[in-house]
Parts: C-alpha cells; structure tokens; sequence
C-alpha cells in the first residue's frame, strides 16, 4: 500500500544511497571487525578493553548514521543518540573504576576461599561457618576437662 499523497514534504518512503557508500561502510565495518580481532590478540594489557570499545563504538556509529539513515533524520533524534552513547560510556566508566578499585580486595578473598573449593558458594560459605563455630567450641571443651 503506497500512500504518497499522505506524506509530508520530506518525509519520504526511503533515502537513497549509492552503492558505492553502502560497500565503502560495509568494508570500513571488516576491517573494523578484523581490527578487533587484531587488537584482542596483541594483549595490550589494561588499554586493551578500551581500544576495543572504541572500535566498537565507531562501528555502531557507522550502522547508526548510514544503514539506519541517521543522518538523513532530524537533529533531535541525533541528540538523543549522542546522549544514549554518552550516558551508556559515563555508565561504563563507574562500573569498571569501582572493579578496578576493588580488583585487590577480590583477588586476596580469592586467595582465601577459592572457587574451586565448592561447586556453590553457599555451600563453601556453610562450610566455612560450620568449621569456625566447631574450632570455637574446642577449646572451651578442652578447658572444661
């Protein structure tokens, strides 16, 4: 159903693009790809999940503004996009500050209580109040004889 006749002065169907800058995105999209891949094996240490996310981002970008035709779209909806990326990156920047900033405390409780110790936490946590109570209670049996 075509209803050409209800539609409003720029507010068509469809926006064309040529097959040329359809190819070039999808082509910047592999090399992103194979870029990624790259980058994960070169173990860059702790920039390594930033220059990812960054690849990452340039690659939403690029679906966003050419295959979701965002850049024939209104200047509202690229605000609210804009503001979508940067409330996620804000997001994602305190969540993995507040795990570096702990990382030590995780890793000397796992020196502790490792995972392999039980197949459930619950049942390692049991475990463990079950054997500080009856080493508590030793000594006082010991000193009553």
């Amino acid at each position: 159903m075509h209803h050409d006749e209800d539609l409003k002065p720029g507010y068509d169907l469809g926006h064309p693009a040529s097959m040329k800058l359809l190819w070039g995105v999808f082509g910047a999209l592999i090399f992103l790809t194979f870029l990624t891949v790259w980058v994960a094996d070169q173990h860059l240490g702790e920039i390594d999940l930033a220059i990812s996310m960054v690849i990452a981002g340039v690659k939403a970008s690029l679906v966003a503004i050419f295959f979701m035709h965002l850049n024939h779209d209104k200047g509202i909806n690229r605000i609210v996009m804009v503001g979508s990326i940067l409330f996620f990156a804000l997001f994602l920047a305190v969540v993995l500050g507040d795990a570096a900033y702990y990382q030590k405390n995780i890793t000397d409780y796992r020196e502790v209580v490792p995972i392999e110790a039980s197949a459930d936490g619950a049942a390692a946590t049991d475990a463990a109040a079950t054997g500080a109570a009856a080493e508590a209670t030793e000594p006082s049996e010991a000193k009553a004889e």
